[in-house]
């Protein structure tokens, strides 16, 4: 009987043992796991952060240009305004040329 007592101890105590060595490879197992995704969402993270730095140097510049383009257009529509005085003018013009010309016998 004392033998059957020993024998059951000794199965109690490897099986715990063996089942803290599982638990404690798996936990380890874990932590590798967890120390890995960290490394690789730091280095996202940070491939993500100068990607949106770059992204909002571009949108400066797009203001930049935006306001540069609205006074090139305001230039343009000033130039077109200019034109159509000019234009009106030779238009009178014609118009007093054919008149003249209309008095002024031709042979």
């Amino acid at each position: 009987m004392h033998h059957l007592v020993l024998l059951s101890l000794i199965f109690f105590v490897v099986a715990f043992l063996a089942g803290l060595a599982l638990a404690g490879w798996r936990g380890f197992v874990v932590w590798r796991t967890l120390r890995r995704y960290q490394r690789t969402t730091q280095v996202s993270m940070l491939q993500v952060a100068t990607l949106v730095s770059q992204l909002e140097l571009r949108a400066a510049g797009v203001a930049g240009r935006a306001s540069r383009i609205e006074g090139a257009v305001a230039q343009l529509e000033g130039s077109l305004a200019s034109a159509k005085v000019i234009g009106g003018g030779a238009r009178e013009l014609w118009t007093m040329v054919r008149l003249v010309r209309a008095f002024v016998p031709t042979k």
